[in-house]
């Protein structure tokens, strides 16, 4: 067996080595942050899930040239799984705060009004790029006549403090760089006993039907949260109305009287007729057989005659 020249050897450890330092860069480089999405897509359906009511994209410059909620100054939170088997709900709203940041942003109630708005028994779902939705879609009332513990609804596109998801910004940041965003957030009117205004899980009980509740399992036990409710990169929101589709508008059937097609009976029907003059067939065999008695004759002029100067 020849044996391996030398340099080959070499330089096979070296193409060794440098495989092995750029895959150590590869696992020791921190995940890039997506970037938060910039638009929301707003669309009403009718009552049969299906029909498109209206709908319409709406961009960051748009959102922000409408009613702002937050301040960039003041923080909301909103609370995780308590794992305290005794305190599920934890009414205090004391355990595992997650803080949102100075967070800005749009009510749903406003996006929801550019494409004609909810009314009682109508629901909106809301939904994010990589899939998430809420577990349940919120009914009007927790949109448009929110209690002060809830507060509204917002999607928040600026944040000045720590993301929950590692990205960090003390000068502030709109989507997207604020990668986090546009961001589902709950702004309580009022505080808690520390100051802070927080929508924790005791408040989702209070505020939310159960069927939008979101739960954290672990083990067999099923931790209320909150937190879940606060999805990311949300992109879409869809309100399900409780408005019929529209009925189609007819399409006007032409009389039989005009058959120029002018949609008014003169002389120029007359004319048709004359072009087919003393032909014979079946019963209404052709257009012009005006009075089915399968010739062409004055009695189809008659017909016309009768329904002369009539339009459509």
């Amino acid at each position: 067996m020849k044996a391996i020249p030398a340099k080959l050897v070499r330089f096979g450890k070296i193409l060794l080595c440098l495989l092995i330092v750029a895959s150590s860069f590869a696992v020791l480089a921190p995940p890039a942050l997506a970037a938060g999405t910039t638009s929301i897509h707003v669309i009403k359906y009718a009552n049969d899930s299906t029909t498109v009511l209206a709908e319409t994209t709406v961009s960051l410059a748009q959102m922000e040239a409408m009613t702002v909620h937050g301040n960039g100054v003041t923080h909301y939170y909103m609370q995780g799984p308590t794992f305290v088997p005794s305190n599920l709900w934890d009414a205090n709203e004391t355990i595992n705060l997650k803080d949102r940041g100075a967070v800005m942003g749009t009510d749903l109630k406003d996006l929801c009004n550019l494409v004609g708005g909810m009314s009682p028994g109508d629901t909106v779902q809301v939904k994010a790029s990589d899939g998430w939705q809420l577990d349940g879609a919120l009914p009007y009332s927790n949109v448009y006549n929110p209690v002060d513990a809830q507060g509204p609804v917002v999607l928040c596109w600026y944040i000045k403090g720590t993301g929950l998801d590692g990205g960090t910004y003390p000068d502030g940041a709109y989507v997207p760089d604020f990668a986090e965003g546009i961001r589902l957030a709950f702004m309580p009117r009022v505080a808690n006993g520390a100051g802070l205004y927080v929508f924790g899980d005791y408040d989702m009980q209070q505020c939310l039907p159960s069927s939008c509740w979101h739960y954290f399992k672990q083990g067999s036990i099923f931790y209320p949260s909150v937190n879940g409710l606060s999805g990311q990169n949300v992109s879409e929101m869809d309100i399900y109305s409780t408005t019929p589709p529209p009925t189609p508008t007819p399409i006007p059937t032409r009389p039989a009287w005009d058959l120029n097609g002018d949609h008014v009976c003169n002389i120029g029907d007359v004319v048709v007729i004359g072009l087919q003059w003393g032909r014979t067939g079946s019963a209404g065999w052709i257009p012009e057989d005006v009075n089915n008695d399968g010739a062409i004759n004055i009695g189809d002029v008659v017909v016309i005659g009768l329904h002369w100067g009539q339009t459509w």
